[in-house]
């Protein structure tokens, strides 16, 4: 039996893990294992055959649990024997939106490494919300429009959550169709109104994709750039400042996780697998990226 994680191509057993475009399959064939929210919340739903429970096939037994990514994000763990987890993009945390990760007990674990380097260290969700608004309130003694860069989907309606009891929210388009597709999950995300109707009273601030950042370029706004990666001081092209705001687990909650998990062997992928890796074998586990193992497979 084959089952394809995330892939770009979807055929016989397919697993998504969450609805953002990269993870996303361009073509849709056979059957599909992801959440109901995770097929709600894509670009293009998939049409077919789709499981969002547990399930087996061919006494193999394939189950979901959360992974505090964005709404809908799951990880998938295949028992056969021996338990298999697949992690998908990971947040051990969980945010304003997302319930904590599930940590699931398996043999062999397949993890995301997007900031599996030690230096990536995220703050304190409050903390970390409370300098964003000393920020917010700083652009509007000056009477300067704050805009926070997300992306349309999880990211922004994190933002949008976060800002809605203090500020009056206005969003871009895209954000404006995801927020509105997530409140019809069941998702409180506070008011909100469109970017076509902002004006500045100095008590708004504006949620918007980071490619649209040089639409804000100019005199009357600063932009803030919300992202994980500026940890190492990323913060873009036109942004005057950024915020480790991450959906995905930092260096030290990534290690956390294995630990709840407990696997025999663990393979890192995607971000920093092989640092992520070296991490986890100075604590006793058996770990190598993915990558690694796939070179070794194509020289036998």
């Amino acid at each position: 039996m084959k089952v394809y994680l995330d892939p770009k191509k979807a055929e016989n057993l397919s697993f998504i893990s969450h609805a953002h475009s990269d993870h996303c399959p361009r073509s849709f064939k056979g059957t599909i294992i992801a959440s109901r929210t995770t097929c709600a919340l894509m670009r293009k739903e998939p049409i077919g055959e789709c499981w969002h429970r547990a399930t087996k096939l061919d006494g193999v037994s394939f189950s979901l649990h959360d992974s505090g990514h964005i709404p809908g994000s799951s990880q998938l763990l295949i028992e056969n024997g021996s338990r298999i987890l697949y992690t998908g993009d990971l947040n051990l945390k969980g945010g304003l939106i997302t319930k904590p990760a599930q940590t699931p007990k398996c043999d062999i674990l397949i993890i995301e490494a997007t900031f599996g380097k030690p230096h990536f260290t995220f703050p304190d969700k409050k903390v970390l919300a409370k300098e964003m608004r000393d920020w917010a309130e700083e652009c509007h003694s000056k009477n300067l429009a704050p805009v926070f860069l997300g992306y349309s989907l999880g990211k922004a309606q994190e933002l949008t959550r976060m800002f809605s009891k203090h500020y009056n929210v206005f969003v871009e388009d895209s954000v404006h169709r995801f927020n509105t597709r997530t409140e019809k999950l069941g998702i409180n995300l506070g008011p909100y109104k469109h970017i076509d109707t902002f004006r500045n009273d100095c008590n708004s601030i504006i949620i918007t994709p980071p490619h649209t950042a040089k639409n804000y370029a100019e005199a009357g706004y600063r932009i803030a750039l919300a992202s994980g990666w500026t940890t190492i001081g990323w913060k873009g092209k036109h942004s005057h400042i950024g915020f480790p705001l991450s959906d995905h687990s930092d260096h030290e909650s990534l290690i956390r996780f294995v630990e709840k998990v407990s696997p025999q062997a663990v393979y890192t992928t995607h971000g920093y697998a092989a640092e992520l890796s070296a991490s986890l074998r100075e604590k006793g586990f058996y770990s190598e990226p993915l990558s690694e193992v796939q070179t070794k497979l194509d020289q036998y």
